[in-house]
């Protein structure tokens, strides 16, 4: 099958890139040909890659892959301006590019965050008649809101015309796969056909991120580490809080790896609170993770207090339990679920620095054969139910179902 994919970040990119490359590669492995609409790389820093500086049109060949860079604003920063007009940017580019691109498809699958890569499709669509799947990893217009991105005293005007784009993207597509169930039941409620819509998880980039030995640093200290996004969804600044809880433990560090919006504010916050159980290390390339993780002897996830977030299975949670490293989560709803399901979890409530601050001190107080039970837990949950071979698979079905919807 000849498969196109549209998605905004790719390789080089961290982040959702590795999410949207590592799709790329398991379709190809699974002997499909693939080819790549995407735009040039500059997640997180906001800056484009040096190796695409010169920001034009470009046709290269990654790992096998057949990838295409189109034009798009690039930023990362807290501008709600600036980050709409990457979105749009991407939006417009693509969907200039997409009918030549795509056209010889067989299936494409839209990789649907930021939303507005939808455009790109129903431009196909109308011209091509292409079969399509959407694979949504963020609600939005929710998304907006809930990350706040989008201030309240916007959002009468901007929301309505969004939700009826969205509406539009899945009319045009023959399937939509969600990452979560109660993404599935939202949608429904929305007015989405039941039988339009299937989960399928998210995996992680299994050649990089895979079941790793017990801790390999020999400092003494207990380290858990926060690695991904630094932004407001994640509920990063809660970390400090975390962090003066546990001062009083001089055996526990937190390990801050990666960036995002709130790095700054997250850095200025610890450096007020004049606390030296946290060590920021900076973003580190997805070939380089398995290496720092290694010496993690636990992983922390987090997630704000929202609605959306309860139906919100973000893909660091794979990771974590990809690496077989227990896990200490502030979240609830969906992702809750599967940690608990998982056996390798501590899970408190959103928002509960204290309670989060507990299960690290738990776990810091397991002997090191108990952890080891927890992680194994952990990565034989992630072999059984959201593996790479299962949602590939998945996936694919989904592509070949909606070839058979336009024949």
């Amino acid at each position: 099958m000849k498969i196109g994919i549209v998605c905004q970040w790719y390789e080089p990119e961290t982040g959702s890139g590795t999410v949207t490359t590592s799709i790329a590669h398991s379709f190809r492995r699974l002997g499909h040909s693939v080819r790549v609409l995407t735009g040039f790389p500059h997640y997180p820093t906001g800056k484009i890659h040096p190796n695409y500086a010169d920001s034009v049109p470009k046709h290269e060949i990654l790992s096998g892959i057949d990838v295409r860079r189109t034009w798009e604003y690039p930023s990362h920063d807290d501008s709600m301006l600036k980050r709409g007009w990457t979105f749009a940017s991407f939006a417009l580019s693509s969907a200039g590019k997409a009918p030549s691109i795509l056209g010889s498809a067989d299936a494409v699958l839209l990789y649907s965050t930021p939303a507005t890569i939808g455009l790109a499709g129903i431009v196909a669509r109308l011209r091509h008649r292409l079969p399509m799947v959407l694979y949504i990893q963020d609600l939005w217009p929710e998304t907006l809101t809930a990350s706040g991105m989008l201030p309240p005293w916007l959002s009468p005007l901007v929301v309505p015309p969004i939700r009826a784009f969205c509406h539009a993207v899945y009319n045009a597509c023959d399937l939509i796969c969600v990452t979560s169930p109660g993404m599935a039941t939202a949608l429904e409620k929305s007015g989405v056909p039941a039988d339009k819509i299937r989960f399928v998880p998210n995996w992680t980039t299994e050649q990089y991120i895979y079941e790793l030995p017990q801790p390999a640093n020999t400092d003494g200290l207990f380290h858990a580490m926060y690695a991904g996004n630094i932004g407001v969804p994640q509920n990063a600044m809660m970390l400090a809080d975390v962090a003066l809880h546990l001062r009083d433990d001089p055996s526990i560090v937190i390990d801050i790896v990666g960036d995002g919006t709130e790095r700054e504010r997250l850095e200025s916050r610890v450096r007020e609170l004049g606390l030296d159980n946290v060590v920021f290390h900076g973003p580190k390339p997805i070939e380089e993770m398995a290496q720092t993780v290694s010496w993690s002897h636990c992983q922390l996830v987090m997630l704000r207090d929202d609605p959306l977030f309860e139906i919100t299975l973000p893909s660091k949670i794979q990771a974590s339990l990809a690496f077989g490293r227990p896990i200490a989560a502030s979240v609830s709803g969906d992702a809750a679920k599967i940690l608990r399901e998982s056996g390798a979890a501590l899970v408190t409530n959103p928002n509960d620095p204290a309670g989060l601050a507990n299960s690290i001190r738990h776990l810091a107080h397991l002997s090191d054969p108990d952890l080891r039970s927890m992680g194994k837990q952990g990565r034989d949950f992630y072999d059984s139910h959201l593996s790479e071979k299962n949602g590939a698979s998945a996936l694919i079905d989904a592509l070949q179902y909606a070839i058979e919807c336009q024949g």
